[in-house]
């Protein structure tokens, strides 16, 4: 049965414990879809390493990020690579390796490994509310949100 979401959904999407979401990989030389992972709860942002050994899925739902193994003697494996204080809404890798977790009211920094290396919170929410969206670039913090018409800059 497919179940489909639009973006103002996501609280219901949460709330219901749906664990349709995939991740999924498009040839555009054999114009072909293969899953690469299903049965996932909220699945919300991608990214890959810096070296391309694996891809990192937010599951906002489960409060984790996954890891799905492309390269070397684990590929095509997936393990837990951060069980995280919040829910995770995208992950961006910067030009180190590490990764950027927007979480909801605070943003985490992960290590190559998984762990938390650093944590942003605006815990009063003054600054940015409802935080969707971490990039780090050219030595600032980019922080956005879906439901806020700015952009807020932190320098790092």
């Amino acid at each position: 049965m497919l179940v489909t979401f639009i973006c103002r959904q996501y609280t219901l999407l949460f709330v219901s414990g749906d664990k349709t979401g995939r991740l999924m990989k498009y040839d555009k030389s054999t114009k072909e879809v293969k899953v690469l992972l299903r049965d996932l709860s909220f699945p919300n942002g991608v990214a890959l390493s810096k070296d391309g050994s694996f891809l990192l899925v937010a599951e906002t739902s489960n409060c984790r990020i996954l890891r799905l193994w492309l390269h070397g003697p684990e590929a095509g494996k997936v393990n837990t690579f951060a069980d995280l204080p919040g829910f995770p809404d995208n992950i961006r890798r910067n030009s180190n390796g590490q990764f950027w977790v927007a979480l909801y009211s605070s943003a985490v920094k992960l290590s190559h490994e998984g762990e938390i290396l650093e944590t942003m919170e605006d815990l009063e929410r003054k600054t940015i509310k409802n935080i969707s969206e971490v990039e780090e670039k050219d030595g600032k913090l980019w922080i956005a949100s879906i439901l806020t018409p700015y952009i807020g800059v932190y320098s790092l």
